[in-house]
């Protein structure tokens, strides 16, 4: 699947635990939380926001051209997808920006805590400030946990 869903649109709505993931040049992974994502108006692209001071090592081998992988789990239903793609830029987060960040991980520090994470430690995710990695998107993987974890979404 190299085009979102309205489905997948909506999913990406929720409030989901995100992780992201690349690679440097000498094929070492690198992982951090990312901290949002927004869909691409094109639907063949997402964006992924992270926290600078967090994710500073994935950042800093985060280039034009380079894989990238993020995780997402809406926490209390288990639902889990990967989205696969190459980076196309990355550049600062803007203001505007900002409040789509702390809803995201405002909401999901929320659900951590109805399966009872503290809220005073969950609340500690740093957020700001934060880095947009813009990636075309290439696959689209179901990660639930159950018979079809692992399936290319799209895929019979």
């Amino acid at each position: 699947m190299r085009e979102l869903t309205d489905e997948l649109i909506a999913y990406l709505d929720r409030h989901l635990s995100l992780l992201a993931a690349g690679r440097d040049r000498e094929l070492r992974p690198w992982i951090s939380r990312a901290v949002g994502v927004v869909p691409g108006a094109d639907r063949r692209s997402f964006t992924a926001f992270l926290a600078d001071g967090p994710a500073a090592a994935l950042l800093a081998v985060l280039e034009e051209g380079a894989p990238f992988a993020l995780g997402s789990t809406h926490v209390p239903s288990h639902r889990s997808v990967q989205m696969k793609g190459v980076v196309t830029h990355v550049r600062p987060a803007t203001e505007a920006e900002r409040p789509l960040i702390e809803a995201c991980t405002g909401g999901f520090t929320e659900d951590l805590g109805g399966i009872g994470y503290p809220l005073p430690v969950v609340r500690r995710i740093v957020t700001w400030p934060a880095t947009a990695v813009e990636v075309r998107l290439e696959a689209v993987f179901d990660q639930t946990p159950g018979p079809g974890a692992g399936r290319a979404m799209g895929a019979p």
